[in-house]
């Protein structure tokens, strides 16, 4: 007979057992996988928006989009559209809050005289992704994005963190395409909240 203690520690145990997912196969030795590998060849962990440090002043980004609207760098899809080439998004002197904390953004204009519809996004960075100049501010409590003037909205994509010794570390925020909507004033052209999801 097999006490229940030794049962519940056996059906725990099953439970912490390696799963592997679709295209990804092991070979297990001795209860630990060895050797993984995939059907693609090699495997591709990209995703949309997926931020890359060139240096210390510019960065590149995976083609992500907003309502399917392509973002950019100064009009040039991040993919590099035609050329092939991605743009750079560069800086003289990162963005950061008091922390040593930055934001890459997909800044989203709206047209207001076609029920908000996104026309536009750029990548900026920022400190603060709530203010118009994107310089620290007021932390933002009202539970969506704050609209900015010109009709704009920002959606932090990643997270900078400038480090006592200089090292900036990069924090992916954003792996998905995105979607956005408005809450806006009833019966008047006033944007109350921008939301993302």
């Amino acid at each position: 007979m097999i006490p229940a203690a030794l049962r519940r520690a056996m059906r725990l145990a099953s439970t912490n057992r390696l799963r592997f997912g679709h295209g990804t196969r092991a070979r297990i030795i001795g209860g630990i996988a060895s050797i993984v590998s995939f059907d693609t060849d090699p495997a591709d962990f990209s995703h949309p928006w997926q931020a890359s440090l060139v240096n210390t002043s510019s960065a590149i980004f995976r083609l992500g989009s907003v309502n399917r609207v392509a973002a950019g760098i100064k009009g040039v899809p991040l993919d590099g559209g035609d050329t092939g080439e991605p743009p750079q998004l560069t800086w003289t002197k990162l963005k950061l809050d008091d922390e040593g904390r930055g934001y890459f953004c997909a800044e989203v204009t709206v047209d207001p005289t076609k029920f908000f519809e996104v026309t536009k996004v750029e990548m900026v960075q920022c400190a603060n992704p709530d203010t118009d100049d994107g310089k620290v501010g007021e932390p933002n409590r009202q539970g969506g994005a704050r609209p900015l003037s010109g009709f704009r909205a920002r959606h932090p994509v990643a997270m900078l963190r400038e480090r006592a010794d200089g090292r900036i570390d990069l924090y992916q925020i954003a792996f998905f395409d995105v979607q956005h909507r408005v809450q806006q004033q009833e019966g008047a052209t006033r944007i109350l909240r921008h939301f993302f999801y």
